[in-house]
């Protein structure tokens, strides 16, 4: 009986493990922001925007469990002049965005491995046209924190 019992424990908090390490829910920083054009061309961003402003490496993201997204900017990198107002819902292996910054609503398919996550989202005929753009993909890479 006891046995049963130290299994049952063991297994319950694996689970209770596994299913917290597949949370979006938390607090992450980006450490990845790759675009890529048809050809297969990659251009990480975060590189690009962290040249001239390094302090972007500590801007913390916040998926709260009510559904809203906050970025956290450090003292004095603040780039965005108004208030940036994010949602997120989750479908399967999707995240489903709406944000006033941005005009359209973004799914990504999220992909976990240990603490980190990829956001990946490919781009629409719309899009591309909309946000004057010749990337067809982009790539966001979450770490946990």
């Amino acid at each position: 009986m006891t046995q049963k019992k130290i299994i049952l424990f063991v297994l319950m908090f694996v689970c209770a493990f596994a299913l917290d390490a597949q949370s979006i829910v938390g607090t992450w920083k980006r450490t990845g922001n790759v675009l890529e054009k048809a050809d297969g061309t990659k251009k990480d961003m975060l590189i690009f925007y962290t040249k001239a402003k390094p302090c972007m490496l500590e801007i913390k993201y916040v998926f709260q469990a009510d559904g809203k997204q906050l970025t956290q900017w450090p003292a004095g990198c603040e780039l965005i002049k108004f208030t940036e107002q994010t949602t997120w819902k989750m479908e399967g292996d999707k995240i489903i965005m709406k944000t006033n910054a941005y005009p359209f609503e973004t799914t990504y398919t999220l992909a976990f491995k240990g603490n980190t996550v990829n956001f990946t989202h490919t781009y629409t005929a719309p899009e591309k046209e909309k946000l004057h753009t010749q990337y067809n993909k982009i790539v966001i890479t979450y770490q946990r924190i």
